[in-house]
């Protein structure tokens, strides 16, 4: 992935501006997703694709504000990259949809919680997890991430 990522760097010279616009990448605190290429049949051919998903952080900040998805397979490897203000721009509100402004948001909490540690959320947004009760002082609703388990860099599906 070094390789791919510094021949990209020659060619678009991304980095300077990758670092002004969304900061740095944290390495260390990458999650990387092994999946099993499938011959159709439903056995495995062998071939896989890691799906590697880097925070990212600006200097002074703390909290993930962008990451970089990178899908590595035998064959080709492409990366994307997703903002945290991302999640106002989904459909609020659908269960179990990846897509949905919910999954973007706890996706960038879940990283803030693995980079920083932090494990409560203060949510201002009164349509993000709207089933959820609202403090009507601060107008704000609080998620906490207590599961003790860690990805610890490393997960397969």
């Amino acid at each position: 992935m070094n390789m791919f990522l510094q021949r990209q760097n020659d060619t678009l010279k991304y980095v300077e501006k990758t670092v002004k616009q969304i900061g740095y990448a944290i390495w260390n605190k990458a999650i990387i997703f092994s999946k099993k290429t499938s011959s159709g049949r439903g056995s495995s051919i062998g071939d896989s694709t890691d799906i590697i998903y880097i925070p990212f952080v600006r200097e002074n900040q703390n909290y993930v504000n962008a990451t970089m998805i990178v899908q590595a397979s035998p064959n080709d490897t492409n990366f994307s990259y997703i903002c945290d203000w991302e999640y106002s721009q989904r459909q609020y509100g659908l269960n179990n949809a990846d897509s949905s402004a919910e999954h973007t948001a706890a996706f960038f909490m879940l990283f803030d919680k693995e980079v920083f540690g932090h494990t409560e959320f203060k949510i201002t947004d009164a349509d993000l997890f709207a089933d959820h009760p609202m403090d009507s002082q601060s107008l704000t609703r609080t998620v906490y991430l207590t599961d003790s388990t860690s990805t610890h860099g490393r997960a397969s599906n």
